[in-house]
């Protein structure tokens, strides 16, 4: 989440405080958060600097970019609710050429703490799981839960190389939660954890 309650004042609070960011010229985006209001008062305030290459219905809150060597896509998990728009993500993946990429959304696409994540529809989330991987990416980005937590997704073929990694990084000043398991619909993937930390960060 950028904010606690969506509301002009309260992401115009947001980018005073990013103020300094912007003016360096470093590009921000941001992905849609269940905290962050309405939809279009997201996209009235960030869709100037967004990418329009979304799905219909989703645009400038689902995107990709790529820069120098990597391809991200940022993700609205929230237009169907805990879901990916895999059908959108199979149409774009496949003509990545850039050797990194990542994938950026509100929720862990599996459970840490909250119980609401991609795996409530567990077989879209593997359908994306699986899309990233075909397409060399190695890391989702996430929030949702306020911790830091680097989980790598076994695979279970012998080759942690190719695992894909999720990283919870939702340290930005909610308050913290104490510490979750992997404990919900983990399909053909084992959670073996990198890294927890209940600290402030980014």
């Amino acid at each position: 989440d950028l904010v606690y309650s969506g509301t002009d004042e309260a992401f115009a609070q947001w980018t005073n405080i990013m103020a300094p960011v912007y003016q360096a010229g470093i590009r921000i985006y941001p992905v849609y958060g269940n905290h962050d209001g309405a939809p279009s008062l997201f996209t009235n305030v960030f869709g100037a600097d967004l990418p329009d290459n979304g799905p219909e219905g989703e645009r400038k809150r689902t995107y990709y970019f790529q820069h120098q060597n990597a391809m991200m896509t940022g993700l609205d998990v929230y237009e169907r609710t805990n879901r990916v728009n895999v059908h959108w993500l199979d149409g774009v993946l496949p003509s990545n050429y850039m050797p990194h990429v990542f994938a950026i959304g509100h929720i862990p696409a599996f459970k840490v703490y909250h119980t609401d994540c991609l795996d409530d529809d567990a077989a879209e989330r593997d359908a994306f799981w699986d899309a990233m991987g075909q397409a060399g990416g190695r890391v989702y980005f996430c929030g949702h839960d306020h911790f830091y937590d680097h989980a790598r997704l076994d695979d279970g073929d012998g080759h942690p190389e190719n695992d894909l990694h999720q990283y919870v990084v939702g340290t930005g000043g909610a308050p913290l939660y104490d510490d979750g398991a992997y404990d919900g619909e983990n399909g053909r993937w084992t959670p073996v954890r990198a890294h927890h930390e209940k600290q402030y960060g980014y």
